[in-house]
């Protein structure tokens, strides 16, 4: 039998600029919801007060960035992830609920007098959860731009910019705890830590080769090996903690979006989306309503703390889903995202 033949110059041209734009696309959108909220949080921090709009816009962004975990339990209703989750039920049933109900009791035992120990805990793995998503994203966007995998050291020095960013964060929860009076030297072990990834970075960007032909490939390292910077310019923790919080969210967004948007994967089409936006809605009015003290009354500290583990939980889907070492979930978002692969 002959071997097909491939199709006319003009339509691979044109199929290729399609993949190209593409690519593009998910560059700009990536890029943009990054850096977006670090010049936002600063602008409205100083003007906020005296312009109601510029207020009203950081209220609704800081509600979204704390909503994004609400996208996540769309993949219970995806049939071939729900097929997968069934196979690990550990990690994708009694875990996520062992979070709900363990951070509820920690709530109960600890009371409020105890409950920075949490704080602290919850932070550090919350920006190490950040950084993970980060080094998927440069490694999404080394990909876009054929420049390669992210090298170990890249990798590394995004995990030190991380443990620099969770120290300088623990200054703002030592009350009640044992490492009261200790703030400065917190900041002081995070500059030092930041200070190893700068050397770090400077040494990738030294070894790689043909910087200029993969520039937005390092425009990305370089944005979010500075990830955790505000952690250290500013004394209030909404301003040194939000930006990097609302573009962590943000990009998030944007991943769920192609997510969403595959209609290839499972064979639903505009449904696939609407199921996305859906479970989303279902899971924000969910999340506002646990949250909401006012109307819970004493239950509203324990229920608190399920809000939190909620979030425990979303931390460890995301690490399972989107771990693409493993051959189904890389399937899965070569589908979802196969502008980025194809070649």
């Amino acid at each position: 039998m002959a071997a097909p033949r491939p199709p006319p110059a003009p339509f691979r041209r044109a199929a290729d600029a399609k993949l190209a734009s593409g690519r593009s696309y998910f560059i700009g959108a990536m890029l943009l919801v990054t850096v977006f909220p670090f010049l936002f949080v600063p602008i409205a921090a100083k003007f906020g007060e005296s312009y109601s709009s510029l207020r009203d816009m950081r209220t609704v962004l800081f509600l979204l960035s704390s909503m994004h975990v609400a996208l996540t339990p769309f993949f219970y209703s995806d049939p071939s992830m729900r097929g997968y989750f069934s196979k690990h039920k550990f990690r994708y049933y009694y875990a996520t609920i062992g979070c709900i109900a363990g951070t509820a009791l920690i709530f109960i035992l600890c009371g409020k007098q105890y409950i920075n120990y949490f704080y602290i805990v919850y932070h550090v793995l919350l920006l190490w959860h950040h950084t993970r998503q980060d080094y998927g994203l440069l490694a999404f966007v080394a990909i876009a731009t054929g420049a390669g995998r992210p090298s170990g050291l890249e990798r590394y020095c995004l995990y030190f910019a991380s443990f620099a960013g969770m120290l300088g964060l623990v200054r703002f929860f030592t009350e009640g705890t044992v490492f009261a009076g200790y703030e400065a030297k917190f900041v002081q072990a995070g500059l030092l830590v930041y200070l190893v990834s700068v050397v770090m970075a400077i040494t990738a960007m030294v070894r790689a080769e043909a910087i200029l032909d993969a520039r937005w490939r390092w425009t990305t390292f370089l944005i979010l090996f500075g990830f955790f910077v505000p952690t250290f310019l500013y004394e209030d923790k909404m301003s040194a903690f939000s930006s990097y919080a609302l573009a962590h969210a943000l990009q998030y967004f944007v991943f769920m979006y192609y997510v969403g948007s595959d209609s290839k994967g499972a064979g639903e089409g505009k449904n696939r989306f609407l199921k996305l936006v859906f479970t989303f809605s279902l899971t924000s009015a969910f999340l506002m309503l646990l949250r909401d003290g006012d109307i819970w009354g004493n239950a509203s500290w324990p229920l608190l703390g399920a809000f939190w583990g909620v979030v425990f939980s979303h931390f460890v889907v995301d690490a399972g889903v989107w771990r693409l070492s493993k051959p189904f979930q890389r399937e899965y978002m070569r589908s979802a995202f196969s502008t980025l692969f194809k070649r």
